[in-house]
């Protein structure tokens, strides 16, 4: 999931994307993994003014193509946080 200030996509959607995930739980390093995904689902957040730059849609992805590598560092960065 991530989230975006103005919704462009539609269900279906496949994306290539990039996703920068810390290595470590300061965040001064990170690497960059390259995917697949398709947009599973979109949702706007429910909230009665938002600021400037807020975020207000959380899309819902599914990865098509990942590296293995790169699934387990984020699966590791997930269990050590």
């Amino acid at each position: 999931m991530f989230e975006i200030e103005r919704n462009i996509f539609e269900e279906n959607d496949e994306l290539e994307l990039e996703i920068y995930q810390p290595l470590n739980r300061d965040k001064t390093k990170v690497f960059c993994i390259p995917v697949s995904a398709k947009v599973m689902w979109i949702k706007k957040t429910e909230k009665e003014q938002f600021k400037n730059g807020e975020n207000t849609y959380r899309i819902g992805i599914r990865f098509l193509e990942i590296q293995e590598q790169d699934r387990q560092k984020i699966i590791e960065y997930v269990k050590n946080t």
